[in-house]
């Protein structure tokens, strides 16, 4: 028999990873599986009480499979826009704490959102349990941290992954995502083209050399700047490329995408104003 507190577990996965993003970190799937055994050494969490809710990338079947393996489940946010995974799981926790109040403990909601402190009080004062709020000290609103502490204990993720121990890096949990200066104005070049399908390579080089930007000095010339963004290209690098065709059907040149399921462009999107980056979208 445990003595450990029964609990229904509420993630929303998308603020527990673009928290540490806006911080230039990347949670991986290592960091996602070590927080999960974190929470299992700490509470008692029967099966179905461990909920993940997620819009973060379309909520690809490899994360959602990734998800369940870990015995979790996966509630997917099929609408878009703003505040619709939290929703979901405002919507999920309470039907399922209906379900389940008398078996648990506490309720342990992962997000540090301002919609949560509805949630917050509907958990202490309808169905008398304990809240446990764990998120990103940046990202925890002031909403939340204005409720009744008697009631509701608020944990940073940083101390939970032991930020600045070296832990987070030997573990493989975060990884860094800043750019250098240089990759910085790259992305927001093309994150600020108002040509939405991209910049040409030639184009695009030409617009960093003229600048003058001092982000981009360690670029000394033309043929210099254009071999840095073709070596950013294809695979796994900041930038995609495709070919331009004019009428005719003939080539005119390559052009330059973001990539947008890279990290360091997730980074600096989430830096430049609103405007900008959603136009890049």
């Amino acid at each position: 028999m445990t003595n450990k507190p029964r609990a229904l577990v509420l993630i929303d996965y998308e603020n527990l990873f673009m928290g540490g993003n806006d911080q230039g970190l990347e949670l991986t799937h290592d960091g996602f599986e070590y927080f999960i055994s974190y929470l299992n050494g700490i509470y008692d969490i029967k099966d179905e009480m461990n909920r993940v809710v997620c819009r973060y990338r379309d909520y690809d079947s490899y994360f959602q499979n990734f998800v369940e393996s870990l015995s979790l489940v996966a509630v997917n946010a099929i609408d878009k826009g703003q505040d619709v995974a939290d929703g979901y799981l405002i919507v999920d926790g309470i039907q399922k704490l209906s379900e389940v109040h008398e078996n648990i403990d506490e309720v342990v909601i992962v997000g540090g959102d301002n919609v949560y402190a509805g949630l917050v009080r509907s958990i202490i004062n309808k169905f008398k349990k304990s809240v446990k709020i764990i998120a990103w000290e940046s990202t925890i609103a002031s909403a939340l941290n204005e409720i009744n502490r008697n009631k509701v204990v608020i944990q940073n993720v940083e101390a939970i992954f032991e930020i600045g121990s070296g832990k987070e890096v030997q573990g493989n949990w975060l990884i860094s995502n800043k750019c250098s200066e240089l990759e910085f104005a790259a992305i927001s070049y093309i994150a600020k083209s108002r040509f939405p399908n991209g910049y040409h390579l030639n184009t695009l080089t030409n617009k960093l050399v003229e600048s003058k930007d001092p982000r981009v000095s360690a670029l000394v010339d033309y043929h210099e700047t254009r071999a840095w963004l073709l070596s950013q290209t294809g695979g796994q690098n900041i930038f995609t490329q495709s070919r331009d065709y004019d009428k005719t059907g003939k080539k005119k040149g390559i052009v330059l995408q973001l990539n947008h399921t890279h990290s360091k462009v997730q980074y600096v999107l989430a830096k430049l104003p609103k405007k900008v980056s959603s136009a890049s979208n």
